[in-house]
């Protein structure tokens, strides 16, 4: 003797099957998901370390930009204080070659 329970029907495997077909078209839309979550992931981790060399490519240049104008500022005072000097000695050679 058989229970309403043991055998399904046409009708409820067919319903059953349906069931089966949409959930396994959700899992495979979560992994499609799960999957692009991934590699969004591993490009702003691509992305970040890039950055980093960036930023210390920037800090290492703006150093070396910091020496490169303290260098030149401190030849430019060099070449103010020559021409000073010089303008100072031609004044003085002028002033003595109006009293000779």
């Amino acid at each position: 003797m058989n229970t309403p329970h043991t055998h399904m029907r046409s009708t409820d495997m067919d319903h059953t099957t349906q069931q089966l077909q949409r959930l396994e078209n959700k899992v495979d839309k979560l992994t499609d998901a799960v999957t692009q979550l991934v590699r969004v992931e591993e490009r702003q981790i691509t992305h970040g370390v890039r950055l980093g060399d960036v930023e210390n490519r920037v800090t290492h240049l703006t150093t070396v930009a910091g020496a490169t104008e303290r260098r030149l500022d401190q030849w430019i005072n060099r070449g103010i204080g020559m021409w000073s000097i010089a303008v100072v000695l031609w004044s003085v050679f002028l002033a003595f070659k109006v009293q000779l």
